[in-house]
């Protein structure tokens, strides 16, 4: 990977926010725009909801983004310190579910989408084909 970025967030709720403007600069920056960013963004919204939610709860804790593109795509890591989900396999949520969507949009969206269990915690990596911007 030709670029890389890093971001350091605090686990509360406008956290998955604050992440999603990161990617979307960063992406900006590298070259990268349109609807592949918007769906990137998106997708590292949940992940970060998932490692608030699923890592920390009410527990103060911290979320680790990375982020790396080269010349047509972007990988950005979520790192937390909590066990990861339980279960691996994603399947589609019902129509009417109010949750549980996070893990199958990024499996649609995102080129690859792998989880990473580590000695200090859990790690979602998503990477994705993004158009470059006309110069």
């Amino acid at each position: 990977m030709k670029y890389h970025e890093l971001l350091l967030i605090g686990a509360v709720p406008e956290a998955g926010e604050e992440a999603a403007r990161w990617v979307e600069a960063s992406c900006d920056r590298f070259g990268f725009a349109g609807t592949p960013v918007n769906e990137l963004a998106l997708c590292v919204v949940e992940a970060v909801n998932n490692s608030i939610e699923h890592a920390y709860g009410a527990i103060p804790g911290e979320v680790t983004l990375t982020l790396a593109a080269d010349h047509d795509s972007v990988r950005v890591v979520i790192s937390d310190r909590g066990a990861g989900p339980a279960d691996d396999a994603i399947t589609e949520p019902a129509a009417d579910a109010m949750r549980g969507r996070g893990r199958w949009i990024m499996s649609r969206w995102c080129d690859s989408v792998s989880y990473e269990r580590t000695r200090t915690g859990f790690r979602t990596v998503l990477t994705k084909q993004c158009a470059t911007q006309a110069a």
